[in-house]
Protein backbone atom coordinates (compact mmCIF):
# COMPACT_ATOMS: atom_id res chain seq x y z
CA UNK A 1 0.00 0.00 0.00
CA UNK A 2 2.87 2.37 0.66
CA UNK A 3 4.14 1.81 -2.89
CA UNK A 4 0.65 2.22 -4.39
CA UNK A 5 0.17 5.44 -2.42
CA UNK A 6 3.61 6.55 -3.62
CA UNK A 7 4.81 6.99 -0.02
CA UNK A 8 7.68 4.69 -0.98
CA UNK A 9 9.01 3.83 -4.43
CA UNK A 10 10.47 0.39 -3.72
CA UNK A 11 8.75 -2.55 -2.07
CA UNK A 12 11.85 -3.32 0.01
CA UNK A 13 11.87 0.22 1.43
CA UNK A 14 8.14 -0.01 2.18
CA UNK A 15 8.62 -3.31 4.03
CA UNK A 16 11.45 -1.86 6.14
CA UNK A 17 9.36 1.18 6.99
CA UNK A 18 6.38 -0.93 8.04
CA UNK A 19 8.51 -3.33 10.08
CA UNK A 20 10.08 -0.37 11.87
CA UNK A 21 6.70 1.15 12.73
CA UNK A 22 5.24 -2.16 13.90
CA UNK A 23 8.23 -3.10 16.04
CA UNK A 24 8.29 0.25 17.83
CA UNK A 25 5.75 1.83 20.13
CA UNK A 26 4.28 4.25 17.57
CA UNK A 27 1.67 1.78 16.29
CA UNK A 28 0.35 1.03 19.78
CA UNK A 29 0.29 4.73 20.63
CA UNK A 30 -1.74 5.44 17.50
CA UNK A 31 -4.11 2.58 18.32
CA UNK A 32 -4.62 4.00 21.83
CA UNK A 33 -5.47 7.36 20.21
CA UNK A 34 -8.01 5.68 17.92
CA UNK A 35 -9.67 3.87 20.83
CA UNK A 36 -9.86 7.12 22.83
CA UNK A 37 -11.25 9.06 19.85
CA UNK A 38 -14.09 6.53 19.60
CA UNK A 39 -14.95 6.84 23.29
CA UNK A 40 -13.24 3.64 24.40
CA UNK A 41 -10.93 2.90 27.28
CA UNK A 42 -7.35 3.00 25.92
CA UNK A 43 -6.17 0.77 28.79
CA UNK A 44 -7.60 -2.24 26.92
CA UNK A 45 -4.70 -1.99 24.46
CA UNK A 46 -2.29 -3.13 27.19
CA UNK A 47 -4.82 -5.13 29.23
CA UNK A 48 -7.35 -6.94 26.99
CA UNK A 49 -8.86 -8.46 30.16
CA UNK A 50 -10.62 -5.10 30.61
CA UNK A 51 -12.81 -5.86 27.58
CA UNK A 52 -16.34 -7.10 28.22
CA UNK A 53 -16.44 -10.85 28.82
CA UNK A 54 -19.24 -13.26 27.96
CA UNK A 55 -20.90 -15.16 30.79
CA UNK A 56 -20.28 -18.53 29.15
CA UNK A 57 -17.55 -20.00 26.96
CA UNK A 58 -18.34 -23.25 25.18
CA UNK A 59 -15.77 -25.21 23.17
CA UNK A 60 -16.93 -26.52 19.81
CA UNK A 61 -15.25 -29.86 19.19
CA UNK A 62 -14.65 -31.83 16.03
CA UNK A 63 -17.08 -34.72 15.80
CA UNK A 64 -14.54 -36.80 13.91
CA UNK A 65 -10.89 -36.84 12.96
CA UNK A 66 -9.96 -35.53 9.54
CA UNK A 67 -9.48 -32.29 7.67
CA UNK A 68 -11.52 -29.11 7.78
CA UNK A 69 -12.88 -29.13 4.25
CA UNK A 70 -15.10 -26.04 4.57
CA UNK A 71 -16.65 -23.67 7.09
CA UNK A 72 -20.05 -22.13 6.31
CA UNK A 73 -19.21 -18.43 6.67
CA UNK A 74 -22.85 -17.32 6.44
CA UNK A 75 -23.81 -19.66 9.28
CA UNK A 76 -20.87 -18.43 11.40
CA UNK A 77 -21.96 -14.83 10.81
CA UNK A 78 -25.57 -15.54 11.75
CA UNK A 79 -24.51 -17.39 14.90
CA UNK A 80 -22.14 -14.58 15.93
CA UNK A 81 -24.85 -11.98 15.29
CA UNK A 82 -27.34 -13.90 17.43
CA UNK A 83 -24.80 -14.25 20.23
CA UNK A 84 -24.05 -10.52 20.35
CA UNK A 85 -27.78 -9.68 20.29
CA UNK A 86 -28.35 -11.94 23.29
CA UNK A 87 -25.04 -11.67 25.14
CA UNK A 88 -23.84 -8.15 24.45
CA UNK A 89 -20.41 -6.86 23.44
CA UNK A 90 -18.39 -9.72 25.00
CA UNK A 91 -20.23 -12.36 22.99
CA UNK A 92 -19.13 -13.86 19.69
CA UNK A 93 -17.31 -16.69 17.97
CA UNK A 94 -13.59 -17.52 17.93
CA UNK A 95 -12.55 -19.90 15.17
CA UNK A 96 -9.53 -22.01 16.12
CA UNK A 97 -9.26 -23.96 12.86
CA UNK A 98 -9.49 -22.99 9.22
CA UNK A 99 -10.07 -24.77 5.92
CA UNK A 100 -7.26 -27.24 5.28
CA UNK A 101 -6.35 -27.79 8.95
CA UNK A 102 -6.06 -31.35 10.23
CA UNK A 103 -8.12 -32.08 13.36
CA UNK A 104 -8.37 -34.94 15.85
CA UNK A 105 -11.67 -36.35 17.05
CA UNK A 106 -12.85 -34.14 19.91
CA UNK A 107 -10.29 -31.39 19.27
CA UNK A 108 -11.61 -27.84 19.75
CA UNK A 109 -12.28 -26.12 16.41
CA UNK A 110 -13.98 -23.00 17.80
CA UNK A 111 -15.15 -21.32 21.00
CA UNK A 112 -18.55 -19.71 21.52
CA UNK A 113 -18.66 -16.72 23.89
CA UNK A 114 -22.21 -15.98 24.95
CA UNK A 115 -24.99 -16.08 27.48
CA UNK A 116 -27.83 -18.52 28.02
CA UNK A 117 -27.88 -19.55 24.35
CA UNK A 118 -24.17 -20.39 24.13
CA UNK A 119 -24.67 -24.18 24.20
CA UNK A 120 -27.25 -24.08 21.40
CA UNK A 121 -25.01 -21.75 19.39
CA UNK A 122 -22.09 -24.18 19.86
CA UNK A 123 -24.16 -27.04 18.41
CA UNK A 124 -25.10 -24.89 15.41
CA UNK A 125 -21.49 -23.82 14.95
CA UNK A 126 -20.33 -27.45 14.96
CA UNK A 127 -22.68 -28.02 12.00
CA UNK A 128 -20.98 -25.17 10.12
CA UNK A 129 -17.74 -27.20 9.98
CA UNK A 130 -17.37 -29.77 7.18
CA UNK A 131 -14.72 -32.25 8.32
CA UNK A 132 -13.76 -35.01 5.93
CA UNK A 133 -11.32 -37.88 5.58
CA UNK A 134 -9.23 -36.14 2.91
CA UNK A 135 -7.61 -32.72 2.82
CA UNK A 136 -9.40 -30.24 0.58
CA UNK A 137 -7.83 -29.26 -2.69
CA UNK A 138 -5.59 -26.21 -2.29
CA UNK A 139 -6.98 -23.03 -3.75
CA UNK A 140 -4.86 -20.17 -5.03
CA UNK A 141 -4.67 -17.22 -2.65
CA UNK A 142 -5.40 -14.79 -5.48
CA UNK A 143 -8.14 -15.94 -7.87
CA UNK A 144 -7.70 -13.26 -10.51
CA UNK A 145 -6.44 -9.73 -11.08
CA UNK A 146 -9.32 -7.31 -11.53
CA UNK A 147 -7.23 -4.35 -12.65
CA UNK A 148 -3.62 -3.83 -13.61
CA UNK A 149 -1.31 -0.87 -13.69
CA UNK A 150 -0.66 1.77 -11.08
CA UNK A 151 -3.14 3.20 -8.61
CA UNK A 152 -4.85 6.49 -9.48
Amino acid sequence: MLVLARAETREADARLRLESVLSGSAALAKFRQMVTAQGGDPRVVDDPGRLPQAKRKVAVRAGTAGWVRAIDAAAVGEIAHGLTREGGPGAGVMLLKKRGDKVADGEPVAVVHGGAGAQQAARALADAFDIGARAPRRRPLVLEAVASGSAP
